[in-house]
């Protein structure tokens, strides 16, 4: 007989206990340290390119298993839309097999990590969501501790980070090696990790978060991306427009605030000087997205095929860098995988809000408010960087995204087992 959502509680308790399933997902919580420590480690360099794989069907079999045993989670609209971006993904890459080594390769880049979303819900019961997240946010301070430690200590970086003409005593990158992959990440985690700490019963748990948050904040502004603080400016006033508009005064208050750090005035002033045109125009990102456009516009449908334009693996080849992943599908798969993959997005934010507005109430309100907005600001510092391709940073998007939806039905059904529930 086929269940969808729960077990019965001595299969829950013997699949949610297992040792593979649940170490698989403390891999995932700290997916960007262990992928750079096994990549960069002597000796363990052919480790960390298949480590991540090697997850993936650990968690595939578990899934299997599961599904055969007639579990069924809990399907939302925006997984039906991911299946058809998959399918047209597929089909593109089976046109451009007369380059297989390209087109499979940018097929993995697009759809891998999306594919952890569809598993996860498998092996991780709805109410051991909460105990993920909290995990994922003590990895998440512990990188953003690193980051400010590397400012301290002045970490070394390529001077072509830098605008011209301007001097910055360090740009943080952490574990991931760029700045705008850790401001990416910071993006999702900073109120994700400060709306746990407001819902937080324990004392210890909550100052833990509440400096936390401000540690991730910090790591973000020594990033130095401006495209990752304009995601999080515009994700917390929209959400703060459709679901709590006391956070648009909060919004309104941090950035003028912000204004007066010299590292953030300086970055956003360089914005409107005409040499920054002129840069943007000419080689930079400007031209970079005239240049997607004008690669779509042979075949608007479908683009000149997957791993052929603006993306990592295209970079490779010698092509020019997208500089914004929107862009990088717009020219490798058209208007038809652009629109999929945007509507997925939509739909993947849209999903959460609807299963989780009912639920908002005192403390819960405002972890899911983090949640929110994170994901948000993710999808919007996306139009100017291409953290969709870079494996640290889209598993924590989707990983975390789905914990929040299991977290979500686990505080559904238990508000509709409450007592006060069924006397009504």
């Amino acid at each position: 007989m086929a269940h969808e959502g729960t077990l019965s509680v001595d299969s829950s308790e013997r699949w949610v206990t297992h040792r593979i399933i649940k170490w698989s997902m403390y891999g995932i919580n700290a997916f960007p340290i262990l992928d750079f420590a096994l990549r960069h480690a002597p000796h363990l360099h052919p480790i960390g390119s298949i480590w991540d794989k090697v997850m993936f069907l650990v968690l595939l079999v578990m899934a299997i298993v599961r599904y055969l045993a007639g579990y069924r989670p809990k399907w939302f609209m925006w997984k039906k839309i991911g299946l058809w971006y998959i399918l047209f993904c597929v089909a593109l890459t089976v046109i451009g097999l007369y380059q297989p080594t390209i087109a499979v390769e940018g097929l993995r880049f697009d759809i891998f990590y999306l594919l952890f979303a569809y598993l996860i819900p498998f092996v991780v019961q709805p109410e051991d969501a909460e105990s993920f997240l909290h995990v994922g946010a003590i990895f998440a301070i512990l990188i953003a501790m690193h980051g400010i430690y590397q400012f301290i200590m002045k970490a070394p970086y390529p001077a072509n980070w830098n605008d011209t003409g301007e001097v910055v005593r360090s740009r943080v990158y952490s574990v991931f090696g760029s700045p705008n992959e850790l401001a990416d990440y910071m993006d999702l985690m900073t109120p994700i990790v400060l709306g746990l700490g407001i819902y937080a019963e324990q004392a210890w748990r909550r100052w833990t978060y509440g400096i936390g948050a401000f540690l991730c904040a910090i790591a973000l502004v020594l990033s130095y991306t401006r495209g990752a603080w304009l995601g999080l400016a515009a994700a917390a006033f929209l959400v703060g427009a459709l679901c709590d508009r006391r956070m648009l005064l909060a919004v309104v208050v941090v950035g003028v605030l912000s204004y007066f750090l010299p590292p953030v005035r300086h970055r956003f002033s360089d914005l409107f000087t005409h040499t920054y045109f002129v840069k943007a125009a000419a080689g930079g990102r400007i031209e970079r997205w005239l240049t997607a456009f004008n690669t779509m516009a042979p075949n608007p449908l479908v683009g000149t095929g997957i791993g052929r334009y603006g993306g990592a693996v295209a970079t490779h080849l010698g092509i020019q860098y997208a500089d914004g992943y929107y862009f990088k599908l717009l020219g490798e798969s058209g208007l038809v995988g652009l629109t999929l993959f945007l509507s997925m997005q939509i739909s993947f934010v849209r999903d959460l809000m609807r299963l989780a507005r009912p639920l908002m109430r005192g403390k819960t309100h405002y972890v899911f408010l983090g949640a929110f907005v994170g994901l948000i600001a993710v999808l919007v510092h996306n139009v100017t960087e291409d953290a969709f391709e870079f494996g640290p940073s889209v598993v924590s998007y989707y990983t975390y995204g789905t914990l929040f939806f299991l977290w979500a039905q686990h505080l559904k059904t238990r508000q509709e087992s409450s007592p006060s529930n069924k006397q009504e």
